[in-house]
């Protein structure tokens, strides 16, 4: 269940373009893509100590790391709102990790990489969470396109180290959350997204194939790419 307001976030710290431009700084010095906010809360945005930003105070910033099941049901509910979360956490030397947690209007996203800590070549690593960067940058863009309001109606989760990767979506006639299957073989995957008629589930397969591909690219248009890339230049382009 979705926990008590924390207070690792604090309220008089950098708010709104200030925050923005402290993730930006942040992630440019280690060679990782700035994730665009939401138009409509970039000014809510909060800086925890470091690494962690967030537009709301209901997740703590471990929950990015943690990538708890009940914590990622909770977002699904009616109560709500919209919010936006990226943040650094772990443990040990070899248990770190990146995520980013939000939802937007219909859309839940969880998404978290390997990052930190002994994990092998860091060049790989950095790619990886950077195609998941512009994916998320990609998804936005959508999302604002659609215009579409909550609540939630889809979920995509993707964590890399934990071998999670699904989509749920609301059955509006059992009143439950039900998983989509996707296909095992990535060569597959155009073909399920053509065959997706709803436009927020299109929008949850194809940033799910991104992360599972490692392709940035993948099933992206020009004007998407376009986008994308001035989104992720500088922190001045996040709001």
């Amino acid at each position: 269940m979705m926990r008590e307001p924390t207070d690792e976030w604090d309220p008089s710290g950098p708010r709104g373009l200030d925050a923005m431009n402290d993730m930006a700084s942040t992630l440019t010095r280690e060679g990782l893509l700035t994730p665009p906010v939401p138009r409509t809360l970039a000014n809510d945005l909060m800086v925890a100590g470091r690494w962690a930003w967030a537009t709301s105070s209901l997740l703590s910033p471990w929950e990015a790391y943690m990538f708890q099941e009940d914590v990622l049901d909770s977002c699904l509910s009616p109560d709500v709102g919209d919010f936006w979360m990226c943040a650094y956490r772990g443990h040990g030397i070899g248990s770190h990790g990146i995520g980013l947690i939000a939802r937007v209007g219909p859309l839940v996203v969880a998404q978290q990489f390997a990052y930190g800590g002994f994990f092998g070549d860091a060049d790989e690593i950095d790619r990886r969470v950077n195609v998941g960067m512009r994916a998320w940058a990609r998804t936005a863009a959508a999302l604002d396109r659609l215009g579409a309001a909550g609540p939630a109606r889809c979920q995509v989760e993707f964590s890399d180290f934990r071998r999670r990767s699904l989509i749920r979506r609301a059955d509006h006639e059992t009143d439950q959350w039900v998983l989509v299957e996707h296909p095992v073989d990535p060569k597959e995957f155009p073909g399920w997204l053509d065959g997706l008629s709803d436009p927020v589930h299109r929008i949850a397969a194809r940033h799910l194939s991104v992360l599972i591909t490692g392709d940035a690219g993948f099933g992206a248009q020009a004007e998407d790419d376009e986008a994308n890339d001035e989104t992720l230049d500088g922190s001045e382009d996040l709001t």
